[in-house]
C-alpha cells in the first residue's frame, strides 16, 4: 500500500479520536442524564472494524522500515523522537499489538533515555496485555536495573513462567539465563538466597544442554557481568 494510503488511514484514526473527544464533552455539558449512546473514542474505532488491525500492521511495517532507515544513515538513535507518534498510533489502533509496546518502550527507555515515560508505556501494554512474555520481561528488567528488586520479582516471574511462548525477538538462551540470573539476583538482594538456589539450579541444568564447542553460554553470561559492572560504576 503507498504512502499516501497510510497517511489517510492515519489522519481518518485521528479525526475520529480528536471527534470522540469532542461528543463525550458535549454529552457532558448538554444531557442531565448520563446518555446511553457510547461516544467514546473505543467505541468509534470499532467502527473501523479489521481495518484498525491491518492498518497497524501497515504502519508497523512503516515504522520498521524508517527506524531501519534513520540507524544505516548512521543518525544517532537518541535524536529518534518522531518515532514516538507512529508507535503510539500503532497501539491506538491495536492495544494487543505487543511488538509496537516492546519497541516502544525500549527506545524511550535506551535510546532516548525517557525511563518514567517507557514506565508508563509497559503499563499500559500489559493492561491490554497481561499475558505477554515480553512485556513482563520488559517491566521487570527496568524495575531491575532501577534496584527496584522487591517490584521486579513478579514481572520476572511472571516472564519465567510465560516463556514457552514464540516471540520473534527473544530466543530460548535469553528467555532462560537472561530472565533466571535477574531473578536469583533480585532474591539475592532481598535476602531470600535459599529461595535463588533453585533457580540456579534450573539455571545450571539449561546451560548443560547447549553444546560443548558453543560458547554462546559464556560470552553472554560475561557481558552480562560486564555490563552490570558498568552500570554500577556509573550508580
Amino acid at each position: 500500500m503507498k504512502t499516501k494510503t497510510i497517511a489517510l488511514l492515519a489522519a481518518l484514526l485521528i479525526v475520529i479520536i480528536f471527534s470522540a473527544t469532542l461528543l463525550d464533552d458535549y454529552a457532558d455539558k448538554n444531557f442531565k442524564a448520563k446518555t446511553t449512546v457510547d461516544y467514546s473514542a473505543s467505541a468509534l474505532l470499532d467502527i473501523l472494524g479489521e481495518l484498525r488491525y491491518t492498518a497497524a500492521a501497515l504502519l508497523w511495517m512503516k515504522t520498521d522500515y524508517y527506524h531501519h532507515e534513520y540507524e544505516f544513515a548512521g543518525k544517532p538513535l537518541n535524536i529518534n523522537e518522531p518515532i514516538m507518534p507512529l508507535i503510539r498510533l500503532i497501539t491506538l489502533l491495536d492495544p494487543h499489538f505487543v511488538q509496537a509496546y516492546d519497541f516502544g518502550a525500549y527506545h524511550l527507555a535506551v535510546n532516548l533515555r525517557m525511563y518514567k515515560e517507557s514506565m508508563n508505556f509497559l503499563k499500559e501494554g500489559l493492561t491490554y496485555n497481561p499475558n505477554s512474555f515480553e512485556l513482563n520481561w520488559e517491566y521487570g528488567f527496568l524495575l531491575y536495573m532501577a534496584k527496584n528488586y522487591s517490584e521486579a520479582l513478579p514481572y520476572l516471574l511472571k516472564a519465567r513462567e510465560l516463556r514457552e511462548q514464540k516471540t520473534p525477538s527473544y530466543d530460548d538462551f535469553m528467555k532462560v539465563v537472561w530472565v533466571n540470573s535477574r531473578i536469583i539476583d533480585s532474591l539475592e538482594h532481598i535476602g531470600q538466597s535459599e529461595k535463588a538456589e533453585f533457580y540456579q539450579f534450573e539455571l545450571n541444568e539449561y546451560l548443560k544442554t547447549l553444546p560443548k564447542n558453543d560458547d554462546k553460554g559464556s560470552l553472554h553470561i560475561m557481558q552480562r557481568k560486564e555490563g552490570e559492572k558498568n552500570d554500577a560504576k556509573k550508580n
